[in-house]
């Protein structure tokens, strides 16, 4: 018998959703599942069937359940892109039913439900939500669990659903969360499962997992991005203040140069950022000491966050990170 384990799930109507319509770039969809595939030393019996996208994406995160039992013997979903080991692209998508090293490869047809979703954070049925496909480095519950993926754009997750995606080791897995408590503001512990069908062990190869993070807590979004833009006419290598009509809980400023034949070899600082102001200068990149004459800088700023075209009318993400 199996002792009580906590399961994650998330349920949707099947059908095509947009971000103009809907708030949300999604498709759910079942089918009839004829493939099975699984593990061969000898040959590549990982080939999943081919699917087409009823929507176009830019980072598709694929998620899906093998959600009938027609069969009693067990299968896992998973999905693939123009390899075995790659994760789903926007030209190559494939999804199926796996039974790794099970000895007996045969299985009775099964219904699959799968669900795509743009990469990508944002608000749906009243919950927030941050989609993604994180690295190559979640190996097996034999191994060294569990793997974490750094998660941020979502405050005080209470669900994640986790669906492996390519397929590295050929002995075939599934995805896990892992430990009591596998979600944080931050972090996401994973780790890959194996049958113990053909043997005991569940090492493995380090595989790409695709996610999806639910939070009902209110999230610290701002509702405009605050643009403000202008040409500054006279910046040299002496700090300058710009000052706004607006006043920012977290300013991103991002500027360029309008250079002319002649003109020394520059780059544009910034510094001070905050509330309604930032300092803004030139740096010479020749290792001299002349002074710059006056050029001109055209600069965009705006508040820090994530914007849809649903809510925003612009699907648009400004981020400060400390670089190392």
């Amino acid at each position: 018998p199996i002792n009580p384990m906590d399961v994650h799930y998330l349920a949707v109507e099947e059908g095509v959703y947009t971000e103009a319509v809907d708030g949300i770039t999604m498709e759910a969809v079942k089918f009839n599942s004829t493939q099975t595939d699984y593990s061969d030393l000898i040959v590549d019996n990982w080939i999943g069937e081919s699917r087409a996208y009823q929507n176009t994406y830019t980072a598709p995160v694929v998620l899906g359940q093998v959600m009938t039992e027609n069969d009693a013997n067990y299968s896992a979903f998973w999905s693939r892109g123009a390899t075995r080991s790659d994760a789903p692209t926007p030209t190559d998508f494939y999804v199926g039913k796996q039974v790794g090293e099970d000895p007996n490869t045969v299985r009775v047809d099964e219904t699959i439900g799968y669900i795509v979703i743009e990469e990508g954070t944002g608000t749906v049925g009243g919950l927030t939500y941050m989609a993604a496909v994180g690295s190559d480095s979640v190996a097996g519950i034999d191994d060294n669990p569990g793997y974490i993926y750094t998660t941020s754009g979502i405050t005080d997750p209470t669900t994640a659903i986790a669906t492996q995606t390519g397929m590295d080791g050929i002995d075939g897995s599934w995805t896990s969360l892992y430990g009591d408590n596998p979600l944080s503001n931050n972090n996401l512990s994973l780790t890959s499962n194996e049958d113990q069908l053909q043997d005991a062990e569940r090492n493995h190869a380090t595989e790409q997992v695709a996610y999806i993070l639910f939070s009902s807590a209110p999230q610290t979004q701002p509702t405009s991005p605050e643009v403000r833009t202008a040409v500054l006419n006279n910046v040299t290598d002496v700090w300058q203040t710009v000052t706004l009509d607006h006043s920012y809980n977290s300013m991103v400023v991002v500027a360029t140069i309008n250079s002319e034949a002649g003109d020394p070899s520059v780059v544009a600082r910034i510094r001070n950022a905050s509330g309604n102001s930032f300092e803004i200068k030139l740096q010479r990149t020749d290792g001299t000491a002349t002074p710059i004459n006056p050029m001109k800088v055209h600069y965009l700023a705006v508040e820090e966050g994530v914007y849809t075209q649903a809510v925003n009318g612009i699907t648009m993400e400004a981020v400060r990170f400390n670089s190392t």
